[in-house]
């Protein structure tokens, strides 16, 4: 019986790791688009503001895609499966559109071409929402679900690696005064995207997973029901009606740590899609270099996700955020004072650090707060604000930029970092 049990989880982690490679195609390709396409808009545009807006429609592509590819994803049926046809044209056409992407930096800056790049990036963000819904699907598809946490950490920490490959390319070949070398960067990342996929497709049966099997009986015992009641269906849950009761079933508590993620995530978003505009506008730095000081953020951040959840357990998940949130401020402020390259490397590696510390015990925080069965609505809205700040932030945040100053974007952060730790202290953590 216990050899039995270790092989089958030994079966289960190979699956996610083979799985993993749809997760780190998502964080290579979306941190080279976030860390290089922004300075493109803004060479186009000359607005931090403008640029966040543009960063905003690509959030609301996803808004409104990925939910509505999942759920077809739910019930298609083939001889690959139900989430793999979706990846097998999700990647390759996210790696067409997102080398496209790198054409527009061998062309002359004119309004013909701008409207261009962004058709070019409508399309390569409908690629990446086409297949992310069944990519991540995948790690509850194939796992039983006491292994379901540890899967989704495996798939997480695949992503972030593909993040960190995306900065280190993106540092050792792009030079701003060869305008190739981002459409070389971008092809290399295509590559790695496409033996990502190869491995999926080889290695990733669907068919075997115990849960498919199961979803498909149950979809076909209720597919009748579901075709008589679909009209009551999409009156209930409309998005605005679900958004809305949500609201009402939740407490102060949950609502004040949710205007706290807003906050955060408002910060993290624009450090993101901003951070390698202000580096090439006020540090006169090349993209690639702005890229390579982001990567010591993200290295931090991997290296301490881990210890924060362990940290999280033993001293609270409240302390552990506002101690989060406090290095996280006051190395935004240390970065605003000095603005030179050596203490923005280490501004990074104390934000890396700080948002670990949040990130990974925000979510668990909130689930603490509510009844079991109403984690799976709650957790939507949790995301709704996670989603909405990054929709919003970079736009916000890009608004004040053009108003008072560039040099002002790691002040306007330690600005929603403060509010953040408000709305954190207003959690009654005996409630």
């Amino acid at each position: 019986m216990n050899l039995s049990i270790k092989s089958e989880f030994d079966f289960e982690l190979k699956q996610t790791f083979y799985i993993g490679f749809g997760y780190l195609t998502i964080g290579i390709a979306r941190t080279l688009y976030s860390a290089q396409v922004g300075v493109i808009l803004y060479l186009f545009l000359g607005s931090y503001n403008l640029v966040g807006a543009w960063f905003a429609f690509d959030n609301i592509i996803r808004i409104i895609i990925q939910p509505l590819v999942g759920k077809i994803s739910d019930n298609t049926k083939t001889k690959l499966g139900k989430r793999l046809p979706y990846i097998i044209v999700g990647i390759p056409s996210a790696v067409i559109f997102l080398i496209l992407i790198s054409t527009i930096n061998l062309m002359p800056i004119n309004p013909e071409i701008f409207w261009l790049l962004i058709f070019y990036m409508f399309l390569f963000n409908f690629s990446m929402a086409f297949y992310r819904a069944p990519a991540t699907s995948l790690i509850p598809d194939s796992l039983n679900s006491k292994n379901r946490s540890k899967g989704n950490a495996i798939g997480y920490f695949m992503q972030g690696i593909g993040g960190i490959l995306a900065y280190i390319i993106s540092f050792i070949i792009i030079k701003e005064e060869i305008p190739i070398t981002f459409f070389l960067t971008t092809s290399i990342v295509g590559i790695i995207m496409i033996i990502s996929l190869i491995i999926i497709v080889f290695k990733v049966n669907e068919r075997e997973f115990k849960n498919y099997n199961i979803n498909i009986s149950k979809e076909s015992n209720n597919l009748q029901k579901n075709s008589e009641n679909v009209d009551l269906i999409n009156e209930k849950t409309s998005i605005l009606s679900r958004f809305r009761n949500m609201i009402k079933k939740s407490n102060k508590n949950q609502i004040s740590l949710l205007c706290g993620v807003f906050s955060w995530f408002v910060v993290y978003k624009s450090l993101e899609g901003l951070f390698p505009v202000f580096a090439f506008d006020i540090l006169d730095m090349g993209r690639g270099d702005a890229s390579g000081l982001l990567l010591f953020f993200a290295i931090s951040f991997i290296s301490m996700a881990l210890p924060s959840g362990i940290l999280g357990s033993k001293l609270g998940r409240k302390n552990v955020i506002t101690f989060g949130l406090i290095i996280f401020l006051l190395a935004c402020f240390l970065i605003f004072i000095f603005q030179i390259v050596i203490i923005i490397i280490i501004g990074f590696i104390l934000c890396g650090f700080g948002w670990a510390f949040i990130n990974i015990n925000a979510l668990a925080y909130f689930w603490n707060m509510v009844k079991n069965e109403k984690i799976g609505s709650q957790t939507g809205l949790y995301y709704v604000f996670s989603l909405s700040a990054s929709t919003f932030g970079p736009f916000i945040i890009g608004l004040f930029l053009d108003l008072i100053g560039t040099q002002y974007l790691f002040l306007l952060c330690c600005f929603f970092l403060f509010l953040g730790l408000i709305f954190l202290s207003l959690v009654n953590q005996k409630k």
